[in-house]
C-alpha cells in the first residue's frame, strides 16, 4: 500500500486548487466594528443641524413652530379691536373648561371601565367557587342521603329486633316478616353500597349489623371530608373605602376612581365659572348699551335747549322790530338802512352760529344712533350666544341628573339584591344549622345492646 499523503486539498502544498474551492488568499477577512460614539438627543441643536439632518422629533418640531404659532396668533388678536379681543378671549376659556370637563369626564368613564373589567374578573372567579362549592354541597348531600338510608335500615333492624324481645315466644308472623324485610333491605343496601356480596340465605348476625355501622361511619367520613373541601366565599358586593393608606392595587384603583369624580366636578365648576364671565361680559356690555342711550338723551336735551333759546331770541327780535314800527319818530332813509343792516348782520351772524350748533348735534346725535345700533346688534348677537350656552348647559344638567338618578337606581337594586342574598345565606345557615343539631340528637341517643338473640335462636 502507498503512503497516505497528509497534504490538504486546496493547500499550498497540494499543488492546483480543485474548482469551486476558493482559495486561502481569496476568503474574505471580517472587521473588526468600530467604536463610535453617538450624539446625545437632549442637547441643543443648532440651525445647521437641522438642515443637515433634519427634525426627526414631534417634540422638536412643536418646539420651532411655537414662536410662529404665538406671532400668528398675536397678529390676529392685533388686528380685532378690544370688545372683539374680549369675547375671543371669553370663548376660548369656555372651550379650555369645556375641553377639561370632557378630558375628566373621559378619566372616569376609563377607571369605570378599569373597575367593571376588575370587578367582572372578580366575578368569574367567585362563580368558579361557587360552583365547586354546589358541587361539593350535591356530593355532601348524597352521602348524608346514602347514610340516612342506613341508619334507616339499621333502626328497623333495632326496632323489629326489640319487638321480638318484648313479645318473646308470643311473637307472631308478622312481627317475624318485619323482622325479614328489614334484613333484606339492609342486605340490599350492603350489596348496592359493594360493601362486601353476603348471602342472603343465611341469618343477620352481630358482623352484618357491624358492617352496616361500618358502612354509616364511612359514609360520615366521606361526607366530612367532601364539606371540608367548601372554602368561605367573600361577598359579591364591593366593600366601602376606608380612611386608612391602600394596602391593594383594588383600593387604589378605587381612589383613583374618586379622584377621577372629584376632578370631573371640579371641571364642572370651572366651566360653570366660565360660563359666569360670559354672563358678566354681557351684562357690562348691556350697561354699556343703556350709558350710550343716556349720553345721546342727554344730547337731545342740550339740542333741545338750543332751540329754545333760539326760539327766545327770535321772539325779541320779533318784539323790537314791532316797536321800532310803531313809533312815530321820523327816521332818515340813510339811518333807516344801516339800522336794516346792521339788523341783517346780526340776524346772519345769530343764523350762522345756530346752523353752527345744529350741526354739531345733528353730528352727535348721528354718532350716538350709530352707536346705539352697534351696540344693540352686539347685544343681540351676545344674547343670541348666552341663550344657546344656557340651552347647552341646562342639556348637560339633565345628562348629569339623570345620570345620578340611574346610579341612585343601581345602588337600589344592588342593596335589594343584598339584602335578598343575605336572607338567603341566613336560611340556608339556619337549615343546615337545623339539620345538624337532628343530626347531633340521633347521635347522641343510647344504643341498644347488640348481642340481643336473634329470631332464630328465639
Amino acid at each position: 500500500m502507498a503512503p497516505c499523503s497528509t497534504s490538504i486539498p486546496g493547500s499550498p502544498s497540494h499543488g492546483a486548487a480543485l474548482p469551486g474551492v476558493p482559495r486561502e488568499t481569496d476568503i474574505p477577512v471580517m472587521k473588526v466594528a468600530e467604536r463610535v460614539r453617538l450624539k446625545r438627543m437632549d442637547q441643543l441643536i443648532t440651525g445647521s443641524e437641522i438642515a443637515s439632518v433634519g427634525v426627526s422629533s414631534t417634540q422638536i418640531a412643536e418646539h420651532l413652530v411655537s414662536a410662529v404659532v404665538e406671532e400668528s396668533d398675536l397678529i390676529e388678536l392685533g388686528k380685532l379691536d378690544l370688545q372683539a379681543r374680549q369675547q375671543l378671549e371669553i370663548d376660548i376659556e369656555r372651550l379650555h373648561s369645556r375641553l377639561e370637563h370632557t378630558r375628566a369626564q373621559n378619566n372616569v368613564l376609563t377607571l369605570s371601565l378599569e373597575e367593571c373589567k376588575s370587578q367582572a374578573d372578580k366575578f368569574y372567579l367567585l362563580v368558579g367557587k361557587y360552583e365547586s362549592n354546589a358541587i361539593a354541597l350535591r356530593l355532601a348531600l348524597g352521602y348524608a342521603d346514602r347514610a340516612t338510608a342506613a341508619y334507616d335500615c339499621l333502626v328497623a333492624l333495632l326496632e323489629s329486633e326489640l319487638a321480638l324481645i318484648l313479645k318473646g315466644a308470643t311473637a307472631g308472623k308478622d312481627g317475624i316478616e318485619d323482622r325479614r324485610a328489614a334484613e333484606r333491605a339492609a342486605w340490599s343496601l350492603l350489596e348496592a353500597e359493594q360493601y362486601g356480596r353476603l348471602s342472603k340465605e343465611g341469618d343477620w348476625g352481630p358482623c352484618d349489623e357491624q358492617r352496616l355501622r361500618e358502612l354509616i361511619s364511612r359514609l360520615k367520613m366521606d361526607r366530612s371530608k367532601v364539606r371540608d373541601t367548601i372554602v368561605e366565599l367573600e361577598s359579591v358586593h364591593a366593600d366601602a373605602l376606608c380612611t386608612r393608606v391602600p394596602v391593594s392595587f383594588a383600593e387604589a384603583r378605587k381612589l383613583d376612581l374618586e379622584t377621577a369624580v372629584l376632578m370631573q366636578e371640579l371641571m364642572a365648576m370651572r366651566e360653570d365659572k366660565a360660563e359666569l364671565r360670559a354672563r358678566l361680559y354681557l351684562l357690562e356690555k348691556e350697561r354699556a348699551a343703556l350709558e350710550l342711550r343716556l349720553s345721546s338723551q342727554d344730547t337731545q336735551r342740550q339740542a333741545q335747549a338750543a332751540s329754545i333759546l333760539h326760539l327766545q331770541a327770535q321772539l325779541q327780535e320779533l318784539e323790537v322790530a314791532n316797536t321800532k314800527d310803531t313809533s312815530n319818530t321820523p327816521i332818515n332813509e340813510g339811518e333807516a338802512l344801516s339800522l336794516e343792516s346792521a339788523a341783517a348782520l346780526r340776524r346772519e351772524n345769530h343764523l350762522k352760529e345756530r346752523i353752527h350748533e345744529l350741526v354739531d348735534t345733528l353730528d352727535k346725535v348721528s354718532h350716538t344712533s350709530e352707536q346705539r345700533h352697534l351696540q344693540s346688534a352686539e347685544l343681540v348677537n351676545d344674547l343670541k350666544k348666552a341663550n344657546s350656552t344656557l340651552v347647552q348647559t341646562l342639556e348637560r344638567s339633565k345628562k348629569k341628573y339623570q345620570s345620578r338618578l340611574k346610579k341612585l337606581e343601581q345602588q337600589m337594586l344592588s342593596m335589594v339584591e343584598r339584602h335578598s342574598c343575605q336572607v338567603r345565606t341566613l336560611k340556608q345557615r339556619i337549615a343546615s344549622l337545623e339539620q345538624e343539631i337532628r343530626s347531633n340528637a340521633t347521635q347522641s341517643s343510647p344504643s341498644l345492646p347488640q348481642t340481643t338473640p336473634s329470631e332464630t335462636t328465639l
